[in-house]
């Protein structure tokens, strides 16, 4: 049943299908992932007992209702499984699966860890592979999104397929059609979480645009993606913090960042200043209004706050882009022929070390974060005064006629 192990043993890190590994000399621990694809039918036989509420961050955290948005109504504990079919789980997932499984092995077999793990997360928001040290230092840098599938991955992977289709001279109507086909298919792949289906259909809406020569509107975008989410399953909306974060944290890009703007960057800069440190600044304030937004949440579930988070991103999200498409191609030259891959893979391995060490090397500074706790009620004025302040500055920014006129 297993499709592979990560193994950390006295320091190193390696990938196998065993079921049992024996270890010369001492043994300092293993950990070990292993996935099972919804690609077999069992009998089970089974002991259930319904999920009951546990305390959390001293206060009750209703964990029934927190599995029922996937619904999941027990939990098995010690299951005696029994095979009774083979190959009659779902066709398609289960050739996707198994392309994830092939891009997996290559990326494994091209580069060492911990790069190799922290690339799966780039391009396959593949976490289980990365060490504890490196997950806590992402948090305390306030740059686990990176790894997360974000609106920011999902939208450099729609315009590079556009851009690749365009390249080859693929019809226009094709390559949009084609590129929302493998959008979807790659959403399918990678698990289908709130936060990456709310960020593909924004990515769709935005390619549908280019395609009808329509302006963008990432508000309506949004309010779309929600309430289709929403309507398909309510619980998103209380109980999956990942729908929660990546909601708040666009909802800040598009009436916080304004904001920031007007107080960061002058419109004679805007209009013919150096693009660089424009860009610079640009990633500084779209850090920093997704910071503001998903602050109450990310201090109620997590009881940490990362003060290191604008110097984090912008030292390392410029990279991002090169990083996934050097990942991408020593991924799939590796597929083709190992040797190529591996040749490629340095490339790959200089941007994936940079960004690693930068974010090693930020998080070990003495308050990168901060731990404090935060009720729901204190969550709530915060927002409240939010709110206030976005409607007095757009209020502000708005003529006499303006205000009319709305």
């Amino acid at each position: 049943l297993s499709q592979g192990m990560i193994l950390n043993l006295v320091s190193t890190q390696s990938t196998t299908s065993a079921h049992a590994v024996e270890t010369a000399e001492r043994f300092d621990g293993c950990y070990a992932t292993i996935g099972l694809h919804p690609v077999h039918v069992f009998e089970t036989f089974v002991d259930e007992k319904e999920g009951g509420n546990f305390m959390s961050r001293g206060e009750d955290f209703d964990y029934k209702s927190y599995l029922a948005k996937d619904d999941i109504f027990s939990i098995v504990y010690f299951p005696e499984i029994k095979l009774a079919a083979q190959e009659q789980g779902n066709w398609l997932m289960a050739k996707l699966l198994f392309v994830k499984n092939k891009f997996e092995n290559s990326i494994n077999q091209i580069l060492a860890e911990p790069q190799a793990a922290y690339l799966a997360g780039l391009l396959l928001g593949e976490k289980r592979g990365l060490p504890p040290d490196i997950m806590d230092a992402l948090a305390r840098t306030g740059t686990t999104h990176i790894i997360a599938l974000s609106g920011f991955n999902i939208t450099i992977i729609a315009l590079a397929l556009m851009n690749l289709f365009n390249f080859f001279m693929v019809h226009r109507r094709w390559s949009f059609g084609l590129s929302v086909l493998v959008v979807i298919l790659f959403v399918l792949m990678t698990g289908a979480a709130a936060s990456v289906v709310r960020a593909a259909v924004m990515g769709i809406l935005m390619l549908l645009a280019k395609q009808v020569g329509r302006l963008y509107s990432i508000r309506n975008a949004l309010i779309f993606a929600g309430a289709i989410m929403v309507y398909l399953n309510p619980r998103v909306l209380v109980w999956d913090l990942g729908f929660q974060l990546s909601f708040a944290a666009t909802l800040g890009l598009i009436y916080i960042s304004p904001i920031l703007q007007d107080w960061f960057i002058s419109e004679k800069e805007e209009e013919g200043g150096n693009k660089k440190i424009l860009g610079l600044k640009e990633i500084l304030i779209a850090t920093l209004a997704a910071q503001i937004a998903v602050l109450p949440l990310l201090v109620i579930n997590f009881g940490q706050l990362s003060l290191i988070a604008p110097l984090a991103n912008i030292l390392v999200l410029p990279f991002i882009p090169l990083t996934m498409l050097a990942g991408f191609v020593a991924a799939l030259g590796g597929l083709i022929f190992l040797p190529l891959g591996k040749i490629l893979g340095w490339v790959a391995w200089l941007f994936l070390s940079y960004e690693i060490k930068i974010i090693e090397l930020l998080a070990r500074i003495p308050l990168a974060a901060i731990n404090f706790k935060w009720s729901w009620l204190g969550g709530g004025i915060y927002y409240a005064i939010l709110i206030w302040l976005i409607w007095r500055f757009n209020r502000k920014q708005k003529t006499p006629i303006e205000r009319v006129e709305g």
